[in-house]
């Protein structure tokens, strides 16, 4: 609770850090999302190419 008083206090200070700490925060979290879209993204195109093979195997 110390620490987030205290980050308000500065921010408070300082108003021109507030809009860069807010566009700092919404990068990360656009990032964040991003990110794990494409790891989803990668274990779905590695799930359909393990089926893939596995079908082409039974056909054989």
């Amino acid at each position: 609770m110390a620490n987030g008083f205290l980050a308000d206090k500065r921010i408070e200070s300082h108003p021109s850090a507030y809009p860069l700490c807010e566009a700092i925060r919404w990068s990360l979290i656009i990032f964040l999302i991003h990110r794990r879209e494409m790891l989803h993204q990668k274990a779905v195109d590695e799930d359909v190419t393990i089926t893939g093979m596995a079908e082409a195997f039974r056909e054989e």
